[in-house]
């Protein structure tokens, strides 16, 4: 009874780690994802005005929410500080919320909705390259 309670302990145990180990990034550094956001963006802009895209549309601003939580994971030099890295944070929230709206948007089928989202995510990009850009 003693070793079946301690077998289980141990896989609970190694189970709650896998789960609180942090996703290792989609890319090895702040440019390249913020490459990869920028080419999902363009990619959206493109098609935006076509109903018959939407579901690549959604596909992609599900894609653009993904690449933004992994902005996520790496700090930029201009941020070294707590109050600093905290804005970014909270910046790249609301970046990744807004591709979510996008994406539900196209999912909708309302492309006059996703244009003005995307419009807020082309500021959001503007501030934040602003703020951060080295």
């Amino acid at each position: 009874m003693k070793t079946l309670l301690i077998a289980a302990l141990l896989i609970s145990s190694v189970s709650f780690a896998q789960t609180s180990t942090p996703a290792a990034p989609m890319f090895s550094s702040l440019k390249d994802t913020m490459k990869d956001m920028k080419k999902i963006l363009k990619d959206i802009s493109a098609q935006v005005k076509d109903p018959s895209k939407n579901a690549d549309s959604e596909k992609l601003s599900l894609a653009l929410a993904k690449s933004t939580a992994d902005a996520k994971l790496h700090m930029p030099k201009t941020a070294p500080d707590k109050a600093g890295q905290d804005l970014y944070i909270h910046m790249i929230d609301g970046v990744i919320q807004s591709a979510n709206v996008l994406a539900a948007a196209f999912h909708e089928n309302d492309n006059a909705k996703a244009i003005i989202i995307l419009n807020t995510l082309s500021q959001q990009k503007k501030d934040g390259h602003e703020r951060f850009q080295d």
